[in-house]
C-alpha cells in the first residue's frame, strides 16, 4: 500500500484499498507480465512462485467510484499458465485476513498453493523464502511496486 492509499469497506464487509483509475492499468500489466513469464519458463522450471511482499486486500476500490477490481495478487493468480506457488505478505492484519478470505472464495483451486504471512516483509522474507519448495528447478516472480525495501532483501 502506498502512503497515498486510503481504504473503505468493500464487498463482503471486508476492507479494500482505494487507488486512482491508473491502478487498473498497473494490474493489467502485472497480469500480462505474469502470463508471459510463465509461458516463457514453464518448460524449463518445475516450480514457479509468485511472491508479493505488499499484498493488500486482493481487491482495490477505484477512487471516486463504487468500482472494485482485482489487485496485483489476484491478477497474478489469473495468469495462464499459472504459477504453482503463491506467497503473500501484508503488514496489516486486517488486510491479510481480507486477502486470505477473498482468495479462498475467488480461487479455491489455487488456494492450497497459497501461503499468507503477516508482518513487516523485511522481517519475514526469510520465512517466505524457506516456505518455497527446495528440490528441482525454481524460479520466482516478485512484485515490489512502489515500496522501498532494505537492499539485502531484494530478490
Amino acid at each position: 500500500m502506498s502512503s497515498k492509499s486510503t481504504e473503505r469497506i468493500g464487498g463482503g464487509g471486508l476492507p479494500v484499498l482505494v487507488e486512482g483509475e491508473w491502478s487498473k492499468q498497473k494490474f493489467e500489466l502485472v497480469h500480462r507480465y505474469a502470463t508471459a513469464f510463465n509461458r516463457a519458463i514453464k518448460a524449463k522450471f518445475e516450480n514457479r512462485a509468485y511472491i508479493d511482499l505488499f499484498s493488500g486486500t486482493g481487491l482495490v476500490g477505484i477512487k471516486d467510484s463504487a468500482e472494485e477490481v482485482a489487485g496485483c495478487a489476484f491478477r497474478a493468480m489469473d495468469a495462464v499458465p499459472a504459477f504453482n506457488h503463491f506467497r503473500f505478505c501484508e503488514i496489516d492484519p486486517r488486510y491479510r485476513a481480507a486477502l486470505e478470505a477473498r482468495a479462498l472464495k475467488r480461487t479455491p483451486k489455487l488456494f492450497a498453493q497459497c501461503k499468507f504471512f503477516e508482518g513487516d516483509c523485511n522481517l519475514v522474507v526469510d520465512q517466505i523464502i524457506a516456505s518455497l519448495p527446495k528440490p528441482g528447478h525454481n524460479n520466482n516472480f516478485s512484485n515490489f511496486f512502489a515500496y522501498k525495501m532494505e537492499d539485502k532483501n531484494v530478490l
